[in-house]
């Protein structure tokens, strides 16, 4: 995505107060499931340990076995994921199919993709292929959409029977996961051992963890994994149950510390992510003045606020003709009246917010639209902070318009 002005990468927060580790809202899951009957896959939402959520149809059909993978995408909201064939990304808020492309099969006959996973900071979306014994690791530039393959690594597995069913990374360890199973109902140990790889190292091995159980319920072949930097976890899920374990100490070693139980969907995973939360609307936009009445006027996002989205952004849509700003500041988004504005003024005035120039307001009145580009760093002391932003506009025939606020929690 194009965007002519690149603007204020928020390292510019670092000189803000320290920001805590994130203790807010549980942990978010997105990602693709089937049920037990045949026909198409769908995508699902959790809140951790709460029931599954239906949110789009997936328009592929449902996966089987090993097969099958998830990657959320903060830059556009979206959801990488395939059922072993074909690769989809579909976008999370109006369920738009936005492309697909044939997943990479390079180990012969009955190779399926068996997890996604993406590295946010560049862009980079890491397919997961397997047969008993072997994995491949393919990675894909996703500047465009269908993306560019760039390299491919092979992985062995810890036996000829195994199978590699999924695949998350956390660049704040600097490593890799890949979980290997023994996917056959007549075994009763399916042998689950999860890979660690060094991130940037093809595929070299660091060490293996061993993941028998979930609290006191026993594992099946793992399905699903993904990790929250944030709040430094990975999950680890059969399908049905999902494993919580510590990554803060030794990621070789992590502790367990939850396991969420059956699934009252009714679906399988076979594949999720970490859900990034999109920023909140606060309050109504105005206008005094001269400016026009712009009702419809807002500042929105674009992407999600993920630490490392550096294509994050906010744009003020439909505005008056004029110059347009936001408004930009620390903390939470509070409503203070200042003399001569037909509104509140919602970041905090003290110490005072900083004011960003956006694109030039291209458009007729009410139909125009100004851009701002936000990078945010790969910074993980960021999680959990908050910011504050509002659209202003100068307007050309006089007086001043309000967007709403938004308000951001920085996180993954």
């Amino acid at each position: 995505m194009h965007r002519p002005l690149r603007c204020c990468t928020l390292a510019l927060a670092l000189a803000a107060p320290a920001l805590a580790q994130p203790s807010g809202p549980p942990i978010r899951l997105v990602g693709y499931a089937s049920g037990a009957a045949s026909g198409p896959g769908s995508l699902q939402r959790q809140e951790l340990c709460d029931p599954e959520v239906t949110v789009c149809a997936a328009g592929l059909p449902a996966a089987r076995e090993v097969a099958g993978g998830a990657a959320y995408d903060p830059r556009t909201h979206a959801l990488w994921h395939t059922d072993g064939a074909v690769i989809a990304r579909t976008g999370l808020v109006r369920c738009a199919l936005e492309c697909t492309f044939p997943a990479t099969r390079s180990l012969g006959a009955g190779a399926v993709a068996s997890g996604l996973a993406l590295r946010t900071a560049s862009a980079t979306l890491l397919q997961l292929e397997t047969v008993a014994g072997t994995a491949a690791l393919h990675a894909f530039d996703t500047a465009a959409c269908p993306p560019a393959p760039i390299t491919t690594c092979r992985i062995t597995l810890p036996s000829g029977r195994h199978h590699a069913g999924a695949a998350a990374v956390s660049e704040r360890e600097g490593v890799g996961f890949v979980a290997t199973s023994i996917f056959d109902p007549q075994v009763a140990n399916p042998a689950n051992t999860v890979l660690v790889l060094r991130l940037g190292a093809a595929c070299t091995e660091v060490c293996r963890i061993a993941v028998a159980n979930c609290g006191r319920f026993s594992l099946g072949p793992i399905r699903a994994l993904a990790v929250d930097d944030c709040r430094r976890v990975l999950l680890v899920s059969d399908g049905i149950q999902i494993a919580v374990l510590d990554l803060s100490g030794d990621p070789c070693a992590p502790r367990p510390i939850a396991c969420c139980s059956a699934n009252a969907a009714g679906k399988t995973w076979h594949g999720f992510d970490v859900e990034a939360r999109l920023p909140e609307p606060i309050g109504r936009p105005c206008s005094d003045g001269g400016c026009a009445s712009c009702a419809q006027m807002r500042l929105l996002a674009d992407g999600a606020p993920a630490i490392g989205n550096r294509e994050f952004g906010v744009a003020i849509d439909g505005p008056p003709s004029g110059h347009g700003f936001v408004l930009l500041n620390f903390g939470r988004c509070i409503r203070q009246t200042v003399t001569g504005l037909c509104g509140p003024v919602l970041p905090a005035l003290g110490p005072p917010p900083i004011g960003l120039a956006t694109t030039p307001l291209v458009g007729s009145a009410c139909q125009g639209r100004g851009a701002l580009s936000l990078p945010i760093p790969g910074d993980f002391r960021l999680c959990g902070g908050a910011l504050c932003l509002q659209g202003v506009v100068l307007c050309s025939s006089g007086g001043v318009a309000l967007t709403n606020g938004l308000q951001v929690i920085l996180g993954d």
